[in-house]
């Protein structure tokens, strides 16, 4: 169900989380676009924040894989594209952005180095059980919201 979001948007949930906190409402839209799919490929969901922060998830399976993510604050914006190859920041009233370097990461090589030195007791996962039950819970109301066509509430585990 919402297309690309089981397959990788619910991974922006864990982004959403870490930058804006606890998502307390969701309003999703989903379709398919390409004939020859059997499920949805386009989804748009609106975030609702704790914090009074909104945010916006567009998931494509009919494009090509891009990854970008704008975060959008009272003093500036940033924007991670190419999923981490480039960072910028404007600052509010400043019409140049900076250009900001990013160590190039192989994410697969990260995440198997991170579950090796967890197994041997060196460090604790990025993330652990609890984050991933939430991005979960998200992700049902985001299925929920999609298939009513209004909006759902988020209601974390325990």
């Amino acid at each position: 169900p919402v297309g690309g979001m089981a397959a990788l948007g619910v991974h922006q949930v864990d982004t959403f989380h870490y930058l804006a906190g606890p998502i307390t409402g969701v309003y999703a839209r989903s379709t398919r676009l390409l004939p020859e799919g059997e499920v949805d490929d386009t989804s748009s969901i609106v975030f609702q924040f704790e914090s009074g922060a909104q945010g916006y998830l567009f998931t494509s399976m009919a494009t090509g894989p891009i990854v970008d993510v704008t975060a959008h604050g009272t003093e500036a914006v940033a924007r991670n594209t190419g999923d981490g190859a480039s960072l910028t920041v404007q600052k509010r009233g400043i019409a140049d952005q900076e250009v900001v370097p990013v160590e190039q990461l192989d994410t697969i090589v990260d995440e198997v180095s991170e579950f090796v030195a967890a197994i041997r007791g060196e460090a604790k996962p990025e993330t652990d059980g609890v984050e991933g039950r939430r991005a979960v819970a998200v992700l049902e109301a985001i299925v929920e919201s999609a298939a009513g066509n209004r909006w759902v509430e988020v209601h974390y585990p325990g």
